[in-house]
């Protein structure tokens, strides 16, 4: 009889076990239709800067109701709610003070005219993800680099949140080259935006780039004003000079 009471205790333990495991995939799933309803009040194109799912399911009050001890699975509470919508305002307000803390002086000292507030909405903000150096992708701007702040962001249950820890990189001849383009187009350097640039669907060659053969052709590439800021990180371009790149 001892050994059946183990058996029947061991299975009993095993089935609240799976029955809790349950619950904590069913309150997963509705922190995370809870979270994309927040989305909605945000631009779509936008929701690349906010936090990923699984820092919101550590945040300490919607951790405890994942993880809860009741059989219920009640929906989450408004206090849920406020939780996730002020873990993104300081998410967005810690990543953007950090950003500007890391422009050098020498780009800050042209931006004289402009509100401080505006200065990542800039095309000559370029920056570096440290998570991606190997293939060192050009961030242009504030839409750019806000992608990649799940790379490098540091998070506690609390909601707080770092950047500086492991932080991006400004890449000043990514910069000195996306102001060329913007003079070259017609457009202010000290005040043109990505999308100022991205209007005139220009297109660019770089002439100090080898040339390429395909099926028996020879040529060089045909590059967007992005794609050439990026070519400016290399050995071969990092000194883009107007007459290094030719329109199309």
């Amino acid at each position: 009889m001892p050994i059946l009471r183990q058996l029947v205790e061991s299975e009993r333990l095993a089935r609240l076990e799976r029955e809790h495991a349950l619950r904590i995939v069913l309150r997963e799933n509705k922190v995370k239709e809870l979270y994309e309803n927040f989305k909605k009040s945000i631009e779509p194109l936008d929701w690349g800067h906010l936090p990923n799912l699984e820092r919101i399911y550590k945040l300490r009050p919607i951790s405890d109701y994942i993880f809860a001890d009741s059989s219920e699975i009640e929906e989450p509470s408004e206090e849920k709610i406020d939780c996730i919508s002020a873990f993104v305002d300081g998410w967005m307000a810690n990543a953007k003070s950090e950003l500007l803390r890391l422009l050098p002086e020498e780009f800050v000292s042209t931006l004289c005219d402009l509100e401080r507030e505006n200065w990542l909405d800039l095309a000559s903000v370029v920056f570096v993800c440290p998570a991606h150096r190997h293939r060192a992708p050009a961030l242009i701007g504030w839409r750019g680099i806000s992608h990649h702040l799940n790379c490098v962001a540091r998070t506690d249950p609390e909601g707080r949140s770092d950047f500086a820890s492991s932080s991006f990189d400004f890449n000043l001849a990514g910069s000195r080259a996306a102001s060329i383009f913007a003079a070259r187009l017609g457009f202010d350097p000290a005040a043109a935006r990505p999308s100022d640039l991205d209007s005139r669907k220009a297109r660019f060659i770089c002439t100090h780039c080898p040339l390429t053969e395909k099926r028996g052709m020879k040529g060089r590439h045909v590059l967007t004003w992005k794609e050439c800021v990026r070519l400016s990180f290399g050995n071969t371009c990092n000194l883009i000079r107007p007459d290094m790149v030719s329109l199309d």
